[in-house]
């Protein structure tokens, strides 16, 4: 493999985690009314790296790419970040 397919498996490979963040930087705020708005870029960068690291890590233990409990995990992670974000000040 040249070093164009190789950007396009690990492009392919984290693709879930940053369309998922995207979707989280912009729509999140308008689902949860209360508490902060966390700056776009902020959450953006926190949702696809922590969602990247899930991937890896769950690459690492399953030594599979692309199981369910992955994206669960994904998911799950996603979203606990989302509301700790936005969560009411003291």
């Amino acid at each position: 493999m040249n070093a164009l397919d190789w950007f396009w498996v690990f492009a392919n490979f984290l693709m879930p985690a940053w369309v998922m963040a995207v979707l989280l930087a912009v729509l999140a705020p308008r689902w949860l009314h209360r508490g902060r708005r966390p700056r776009f870029v902020l959450n953006l960068v926190l949702s696809g790296l922590l969602g990247s690291l899930v991937l890896v890590v769950g690459l690492v233990l399953t030594q599979n790419d692309g199981r369910m409990a992955t994206y669960a995990a994904l998911l799950l992670v996603q979203a606990t970040l989302q509301w700790w974000l936005q969560r009411p000040t003291a």
